[in-house]
């Protein structure tokens, strides 16, 4: 018995039930509806096998629509860029049909494109693999290509035939060059290819006297369609049966009335994943002694999917996952209000409390520098559900030892401070890091507004109940409160892990979903058990952009809070007169309810807009509208001082903040690895933030004692700040979606 995996090739004919069905008996290869693309390791895990169903995106307008082929290769290969990116060793990526050629179907993704886009794309993933083999048929030939960059290697190897009659070398035209590596025999050549680009160098020696003959189709089966033809479907954009390209958007085997996939489930069924240790196989079966089918077709949508969609665009069977980190994410900030209202008078109440207070981020920073990297070392230990529930425990015994230290009259003020100031970071990037896990960047785009209305809603109830509950039972109960909050957060990670390990979660598995179902760490294989996150976010550019984003936007963010202060002392004593105000009723005065519409009006864009922004303009766009309002805001501080502008601006920066801006940088993880889920996001969402409190700190006491800055040149400094955030933001949402598989083609 020699174990084997298959790929469906053009004689298949899985544009028919039949042919799906006949391709299932003979592979043993358990499918999600049409898609016939799988992925899976070796047993030791170094090595990720792809496999491609390529008939339906090179074949449009024989037996699928150009529609098809536009809408399965965009769902194909963002899957396939997910699963390059996500893995960490060789990839070998197996298909059909060949993206480099020098043979007869050397054109067929030339000329299209949309085959050249997605070729790019592919490229572009195999490139940042670093070691990556490209195997292919389709072609009655033997050929090998070799891509070629300073850092990285592609090599792709094609052989067809499989028996039958092999076809002769076509001419090479002028614009295609081949650089022999040994004489070019019959039915054998190698193409070098560098940078995605063929090199001109020596002509085919076998071309130039061929004749016309060889280019004839007469030893080809009719399923080798001519690949001369005028475009996708040949003349006019149909098909054989005159289908036109624009018809059966919906569906991936395109026959009136209606396509089969869709009158089964009612729903685009999603991609399927194999994963874990190959082991022996017979001939008729490829799936390990304990099979996992990810991703069964998805039925209809439920009641929740409904109302959910109201906020988002929620498919079939994702309302439930979304809810469930939605309701997590709100009991972590009603959590942290708990604990935020009694932070104050704790620290307030020791002698020197205040001092402390003022010095508090410069001692969080430093204690996140000694924390993260031990949070990383664990990451890469064991499992995401086993890291969360791990850090959550630990974080609820600390709540029950300030409580019985409180009771017993020990001072824990200073200590509870900055566990706090540790704690309300270290959760909510966890939290963050799990969902960037369990979604994939097209999950993700659409669904972590819904994520976010938790956030939301947890600031809005959280500051509430607190205010409420505080006049009866008194600060101190809350810390058990928290604990309880953060044991039903801690259930409920664990009900989002095993929903997603489970078949028929309802959406491709994402790399995490994989992971978890074998127990593989959170951050990644034994390979990169040693990554430092720090050093890990230095030594990945996109990481130390979003680390330095973080800083600048921080950094910002409190500069802002002591210039808005200090705006309005001075505007209230210009028309009140100095001798007549009182600094804290002034400020009081002019926040009132300040606060509360932000939180409302950050819930409404949230629920409302965050997900039709990020759909409509992007995560690149939507990243840069915070900066643009910042910037209007500081200039006005800076050259148009009225109060009821500055005050407007500030509402609406704050509220875009806390809903568009959250939702979006929580979202660059999206198409980086499980390591930069798990380490470099704690490192950039709590050291960074921290660090950037220090560096403001440092730049006030300058400027009001060295330099005697007033409130107008605070603001012009957070000016040239916010043009350097610009930039950043810039270059991150490019790399985005560079990395999300979305760039033009080259």
């Amino acid at each position: 018995r020699v174990p084997y995996f298959a790929v469906a090739g053009n004689h298949e004919r899985t544009d028919s039930e039949l042919g799906v069905e006949n391709w299932r008996t003979a592979t043993g290869l358990p499918v999600g509806g049409d898609r016939l693309y799988y992925c899976f390791d070796s047993a030791d895990g170094w090595v990720r096998f792809i496999a491609l169903d390529t008939n339906p995106i090179v074949d449009p307008g024989n037996h699928w629509s150009r529609a098809v082929q536009v809408k399965y290769s965009d769902e194909q290969f963002s899957w396939l860029v997910d699963r390059v990116k996500e893995h960490r060793g060789p990839v070998l990526v197996m298909m059909h049909h060949p993206p480099f050629s020098a043979g007869f179907h050397r054109a067929e993704w030339q000329r299209d494109p949309v085959l050249r886009e997605r070729r790019a794309r592919m490229v572009r993933a195999l490139h940042d693999a670093k070691i990556a083999i490209l195997a292919s048929g389709h072609e009655h030939a033997y050929e090998r290509a070799l891509l070629t960059w300073p850092d990285a290697v592609l090599i792709t190897i094609m052989t067809g035939g499989g028996g039958a009659p092999l076809h002769d070398v076509p001419p090479t035209p002028a614009r295609v060059q081949l650089r022999p590596h040994a004489p070019v025999v019959r039915r054998r050549r190698v193409l070098r290819v560098r940078g995605g680009s063929e090199v001109e160098d020596h002509d085919d020696r076998q071309g130039a006297d061929r004749s016309e003959a060889l280019w004839r189709s007469d030893d080809r089966s009719a399923q080798d369609s001519d690949p001369a033809a005028e475009g996708p479907g040949g003349e006019g954009g149909r098909g054989r049966e005159g289908q036109s390209q624009g018809e059966g958007e919906a569906g991936f085997r395109e026959r009136p009335p209606q396509d089969p996939l869709e009158a089964a489930s009612g729903q685009e069924a999603p991609a399927l994943g194999l994963v874990g240790r190959t082991r022996s196989h017979d001939m008729t079966s490829t799936t390990s002694s304990t099979p996992r089918t990810w991703a069964q077709p998805r039925g209809a949508k439920g009641p929740l999917d409904r109302f959910l969609g109201l906020f988002a665009d929620v498919q079939a069977g994702e309302g439930a996952t979304a809810l469930l980190l939605m309701t997590n994410i709100f009991l972590l900030l009603a959590a942290y209000y708990l604990l935020k209202t009694i932070r104050e008078p704790l620290i307030l109440s020791v002698a020197g409390g205040a001092e402390v207070k003022s010095y508090s981020a410069a001692a969080i920073a430093g204690l996140l520098m000694i924390i993260v990297p031990v949070y990383g070392a664990l990451a890469s230990r064991v499992s995401r559900v086993r890291l969360i529930n791990g850090v959550t425990s630990f974080f609820i015994a600390c709540l029950l030892v300030f409580f019985a230290l409180n009771r017993m009259g020990v001072p824990i003020g200073v200590a509870f401070f900055i566990w706090v100031g540790i704690f309300n970071l270290m959760v909510i990037a966890q939290l963050w890091a799990f969902a960037n896990d369990v979604y994939t960047v097209e999950q993700g785009k659409r669904l972590f507004a819904i994520v976010g209305v938790g956030a939301s809603l947890g600031a809005i109830v959280g500051a509430f109940a607190t205010g409420q509950l505080v006049k009866q039972w008194g600060p101190y109960p809350f810390l058990l409160g928290a604990a309880v909050l953060l044991g039903i957060s801690m259930l409920l990670t664990n009900l989002v892990d095993q929903r997603e390990r489970r078949a028929g979660a309802g959406h491709p598995a994402t790399a995490g979903d994989e992971a978890a179902a074998r127990g593989a760490p959170a951050a990644g294989s034994a390979v990169s058990r040693g990554r430092n996150a720090f050093v890990l976010v230095f030594s990945d550019r996109y990481l130390l952009w979003i680390a330095l984003l973080m800083l600048v936007y921080n950094l910002v963010n409190t500069n802002g809070e002591y210039i808005l202060s200090k705006t309005v002392v001075g505007l209230y004593g210009q028309t009140h007169g100095a001798s007549a105000m009182d600094e804290k009723k002034v400020i009081g005065a002019f926040y009132g309810n300040f606060f509360t519409w932000v939180n409302i009006l950050s819930a409404v864009i949230q629920a409302f807009l965050v997900s039709r922004v990020i759909k409509w303009f992007g995560v690149r766009t939507a990243l840069l509208v915070l900066p643009v309002v910042a910037l209007a805001g500081y200039a006005s501080m800076a050259f148009v001082p009225m109060l009821a502008l500055i005050r407007g601006v500030k509402l609406a920066e704050n509220s875009i903040d806390y809903s568009l801006q959250n939702t979006t940088r929580n979202a660059l993880y999206l198409p980086t690895s499980r390591e930069a889920k798990y380490k470099a996001k704690q490192a950039n969402d709590t050291f960074f933030v921290r660090f950037g409190d220090v560096i403001s700190a440092r730049i006030v006491f300058a400027g009001t004692t060295w330099l005697g800055f007033a409130s107008r040149q605070f603001a012009l400094v957070n000016v040239i700040l916010i043009a350097a955030w610009l930039v950043l933001a810039f270059v991150i949402g490019r790399r985005f979606q560079h990395l999300a598989g979305n760039a033009p083609a080259a």
